[in-house]
């Protein structure tokens, strides 16, 4: 089974969840379903970054190309379709 990429796992975990949610509600649910394993000391910091790299919002050249969310005015993101 090929491993998963953050990207991946946040689309699965927002979809299943049917409802916006922050980045620490995602990092919350990733922790808790035990999906993808952090090496750093800000996980949420970088649930948030992969989060905002791959929102139909940013367009930055430091975005990915691959867009997957899309950020409410709240700050909450939701999977696009």
């Amino acid at each position: 089974m090929a491993k998963k990429t953050l990207a991946t796992v946040v689309v699965e975990i927002l979809t299943a969840h049917g409802a916006p949610m922050t980045a620490a509600e995602v990092y919350a649910a990733i922790i808790n379903g035990n999906l993808f394993a952090f090496n750093s000391k800000d996980p949420v910091g970088i649930v948030r970054s992969a989060l905002s790299r791959h929102s139909v919002e940013n367009q930055h050249s430091c975005a990915s190309r691959t867009k997957h969310f899309s950020q409410l005015p709240d700050g909450k993101y939701r999977p696009i379709k």
